[in-house]
């Protein structure tokens, strides 16, 4: 952790790069709660106690209205912004999420868009590079070398 970190407090978010059931290699990218033209993965802030995959799962019900089983960790970023509150910190961390169920309802229905897309395409679509990092990590580790089989490892 930086001193920067260590100074001002740093807000812990835990997220996924979830994966179809169907095998299909399409991952779940959600529209972006503050402008709906922007696509993200859910993820979302870890609350005091809760362990990072417990947060990343909860996320995902929350924001896309999927649940599974929470799998490797795909990495850690650190990333700094400034706006008019200042300095502000946040340790992001996704995980890969096998996807076993798919609701229609769920709690940010009502201001989130779902989508299923290939990881080509949500690289293409996703706009933040900590974001387009975890699915590349996951593209290149989770899906096998012959992209067409639709076969996970």
């Amino acid at each position: 952790m930086s001193e920067l970190a260590a100074t001002f407090g740093v807000r812990q978010v835990a997220g996924v790069v979830a994966y179809s059931p169907d095998n299909s290699n399409k991952i779940c990218i959600v529209s972006s709660s503050k402008k709906s033209n922007k696509w993200v993965l859910p993820k979302g802030g870890v609350e005091s106690g809760e362990k990072k995959k417990i947060a990343a799962a909860r996320e995902a019900w929350e924001e896309a209205g999927i649940k599974g089983e929470v799998g490797d960790k795909l990495g850690d970023w650190h990333i700094y912004t400034v706006n008019s509150e200042g300095l502000r910190a946040e340790h992001y961390t996704f995980y890969t999420l096998k996807v076993t169920k798919i609701y229609d309802d769920w709690p940010e229905k009502d201001g989130r868009r779902r989508k299923w897309v290939q990881a080509d395409k949500a690289l293409e679509l996703v706009k933040w590079k900590y974001m387009k990092k975890a699915i590349s990590k996951f593209e290149k580790n989770f899906i096998k070398d012959d992209y067409k089989t639709g076969y996970f490892w």
